[in-house]
């Protein structure tokens, strides 16, 4: 099969989760199969990486989109001939539209440019807000579906509402050769002038009201009143404009009188690090599809204490790999947190079944090739056999 151009539609252009994601498949992604380029809506850190990679960065705005009847977004039809003009200009053979944000500019793409068409789902509640034409848009344009977990696949009404003939599962992984389990503890307090020994408790992720940070704050002023020496690392801050919850962080911190125990690191390039310098990772949030941090302390031999917002569960195995909790219990997730930082040796087999369980399960080689297998079958043609077309074992 010759070079294909694929042309990847992503909204933010932060770096949260999702694009992190797109910059980790680019770098390990399989450049003498398939050329890629980018269409983002504007500037930002995510385009900056993505061209520290050697990728065009092309900006078009796509998170613009007309209201049809105030009922639901469409694309603004002079957008989505700028769009398509760019992709025919570019050679573009396939689009990848990497947020289901950009569906709706995928889906006008795809018939301008009569390409083949992949979304990746990385949301859980999309599905909800689908009118009966956007269902129809979905059923027919696309090739084929990408999920990222068992959540985002519920989210998306598989089988009531979505054909599940081009829904495929492709968990997310991590680059196991730049996550990996270091003690970097000593290092990592001498930086932020804490002695050496004292219990580092992490969070990582953007300063958003859907990362539960209300909740960790309270858990962390429970666990200070049993551990008075444990300290919070906090990594990461604003990614999008819409929801900057910086301020609703500093206020829990002054809230719960943890101004002395809570460090804001900011953003940080080096996560990798951080994680191996902490003693547990902690995620608190009430919904998720699949957060690709905890694969990140996985892949780090660090334990987790995640609530079980859906994709958490689909990531760690309670009591081997981490500890699962209620969603906004802050009184659970203290208890938890404390047995972990109580039990050093308990904490350190934990690690170790999660750096096994990323090896065997989350390698982002194995992911990538996995999307790559997608879009060779959708070129040559081939589609998927629906699950009721699948024959019984022993036929």
């Amino acid at each position: 099969m010759q070079r294909t151009r694929v042309a990847y539609l992503i909204y933010s252009v932060g770096l949260g989760g999702g694009e992190l994601l797109l910059v980790n498949h680019l770098t390990h992604a399989d450049r003498a199969a398939f050329d890629p380029l980018v269409v983002c809506s504007e500037g930002g850190p995510l385009p900056d990486a993505l061209r520290q990679l050697g990728i065009p960065v092309f900006t078009v705005p796509i998170h613009k989109e007309a209201s049809l009847l105030g009922r639901m977004n469409m694309p603004r039809p002079s957008t989505a001939w700028r769009l398509a003009e760019l992709l025919k200009r570019e050679g573009v053979g396939l689009i990848h539209s990497y947020t289901m944000e950009t569906r709706n500019y995928a889906h006008a793409a795809a018939l301008l440019t009569r390409c083949p068409l992949i979304h990746t789902c990385q949301d859980f509640w999309f599905g909800d807000m689908f009118r009966p034409i956007q269902w129809w848009m979905m059923n027919r344009l696309p090739s084929r579906i990408i999920v990222i977990s068992e959540t985002a696949r519920r989210g998306l009404h598989v089988g009531t509402d979505l054909d599940p003939g081009l829904v495929v599962l492709i968990n997310p992984g991590v680059d196991l050769q730049r996550f990996v389990p270091r003690d970097e503890r000593s290092a990592v307090r001498a930086e932020f002038g804490l002695p050496p020994g004292t219990p580092l408790v992490g969070i990582v992720g953007r300063f958003s009201a859907v990362k539960g940070f209300d909740t960790f704050f309270a858990s962390a002023a429970l666990v200070s009143s049993r551990i008075p020496e444990a300290r919070f690392l906090v990594v990461g801050g604003a990614v999008l404009r819409d929801d900057d919850y910086s301020a609703e962080v500093r206020q829990a911190i002054l809230q719960h009188r943890l101004e002395d125990r809570v460090i804001l690191t900011g953003y940080r390039d080096d996560v990798p690090r951080l994680l191996a310098g902490v003693d547990v990772l902690v995620s608190a949030s009430p919904r998720e599809t699949f957060p690709l941090v905890l694969l990140e302390a996985a892949a780090c031999g660090r334990p987790a204490v995640a609530t079980r917002s859906g994709g958490a569960e689909e990531i760690v195995a309670d009591g081997e790999t981490g500890l699962l909790v209620p969603v906004g219990n802050p009184q659970a997730m203290a208890d938890a947190v404390t047995a972990v930082l109580s039990a050093p040796a308990r904490a350190a087999a934990m690690g170790q079944a999660a750096r096994r369980q990323a090896e065997l399960q989350f390698d982002i080689n194995r992911m990538v090739r996995q999307v790559e297998a997608e879009y060779r079958a959708v070129l040559t043609g081939r589609r998927q056999p629906r699950p009721e077309m699948q024959e019984a074992p022993g036929r």
